[in-house]
């Protein structure tokens, strides 16, 4: 870690959780935490002292089951596939899908194959130039400005079918600026349960579909079940059963560079086919509430509840800015927490409030994040990235042109800033 991203994290540190700079051996200067009394010698130390015993998880295949799904997907594997639908244009998918218009003047694709699991994948991407594909020497990774989230389009329409494994599909548009056509998907069937496969790295995450029969189910197929802020099957409350978001790899995604390692991507694959022949016929039911207040809203409602009220939910465009504004004082505090609450987030993973969003020092997130999770615009524009300098004040640095942002809760908007600090 940098000198510099140490001094953002040290800007947190209050009298329960203390950094101090002592003399170690040979003379050497070192850091170390203090906690409600207690010293630790580093971030990890304090995790470890604090982790709870890792829970058993009992694996429904074995290595032999794991190795031939992996060999199955391998083989039908194909990045000429890929690469072409990396480089199609967002209206070029009416062979994937039946096209539907929406009331936001945008589409969907939707295809109905009799299918008891819907698979969803989103056609938008931040970066525009689709023509870059590149495959290393190894054929292990590689790049595509649009990977996220045309992979896992190619793994819904192309790969799984390959493979002989036929889901109900579904292809949104507006997802990078959490607007996605999901939420007006009018779903005309009963699905068991929903998949997406549009994340970095290898875990699985679920949402608002946190059911433990649902997580337990995914931890025996090996998938580690993690947190996440935002995806398609998010607004896919209302269609009635869980859903889970699938890690498949991705690095550097939403820039020019980004690439995804094809070992993760085969792994994750091979275990929903193993899950895809085990439990397709299992129904994992969701409650969906009958309105959500403003989570993704850039207009919308403050609270960041679910609400299952069993009234009519109020029409969004009858409430607007003008209803909602001002905001209530220390919404900013009470949303994310104290500065004492976040030093201990950046510690141990706690989650923030409601367990809905939890932000840590140096996190870099993308500016229509902000309008959604906090109901605010972004300080400049919503494809910047930003990171976050500082949790009270507020303080980000988009790390496009280096210029910093605090955000004023009295004008509720964001004020250029020369220094971080």
């Amino acid at each position: 870690m940098s000198r510099k991203n140490r001094k953002r994290k040290n800007n947190i540190m209050s009298k329960e959780l203390t950094a101090k700079t002592t003399i170690g051996t040979a003379g050497k200067k070192e850091q170390v935490f203090i906690i409600n009394g207690k010293q630790y010698s580093s971030i990890e130390e304090y995790r470890a002292a604090i982790a709870s015993p890792k829970k058993e998880v009992k694996l429904n295949y074995d290595k032999e089951r794991l190795n031939n799904a992996i060999k199955r997907v391998w083989d039908a594997y194909s990045n000429d596939d890929l690469k072409a639908i990396c480089q199609a244009q967002e209206s070029e998918f009416d062979w994937a899908g039946e096209y539907h218009a929406t009331p936001s003047h945008s589409f969907y694709y939707y295809k109905r194959t009799g299918s008891p699991i819907l698979a969803v994948g989103h056609l938008d991407s931040v970066q525009r130039n689709r023509d870059h594909f590149k495959v290393s020497s190894d054929g292990m990774r590689i790049w595509s400005p649009v990977l996220d989230d045309r992979l896992g389009v190619y793994a819904i329409t192309k790969l799984l079918p390959a493979m002989g494994i036929i889901t109900d599909v579904l292809l949104t548009t507006g997802e990078e600026s959490g607007c996605s056509t999901a939420k007006e998907f009018g779903c005309p069937v009963i699905y068991n349960w929903m998949v997406e496969f549009d994340r970095g790295g290898g875990d699985a995450v679920t949402y608002q579909f946190d059911s433990e029969p649902w997580e337990s189910m995914l931890e025996s197929y090996g998938y580690e079940v993690g947190h996440g802020i935002y995806s398609d099957i998010d607004d896919l409350g209302h269609v009635g059963c869980c859903a889970v978001n699938i890690g498949v790899g991705y690095q550097q995604y939403h820039s020019m560079n980004a690439y995804f390692d094809l070992g993760v991507f085969i792994r994750n694959v091979a275990k929903f086919v193993m899950m895809y022949e085990d439990q397709s016929a299992q129904m994992f039911y969701h409650s969906a509430p009958k309105y959500k207040y403003g989570k993704y809203s850039k207009y919308g409602y403050y609270d960041n509840d679910w609400y299952t009220d069993t009234t009519a939910a109020p029409a969004k465009s009858t409430v607007g800015l003008e209803t909602l504004t001002p905001k209530p004082a220390g919404y900013i505090d009470d949303f994310i927490g104290s500065e004492t609450d976040n030093a201990l987030d950046e510690m141990d993973n706690i989650d923030g409030l409601n367990d809905q969003v939890s932000f840590s020092i140096g996190e870099t997130i993308l500016g229509y994040q902000l309008f959604r999770d906090l109901s605010i615009d972004s300080p400049e524009d919503n494809t910047s990235e930003y990171l976050i300098v500082s949790i009270a004040p507020f303080i980000m640095e988009n790390t496009m042109n280096g210029k910093f942002w605090a955000f004023q809760e009295s004008t509720w908007g964001w004020e250029e800033t020369d220094s971080p600090y």
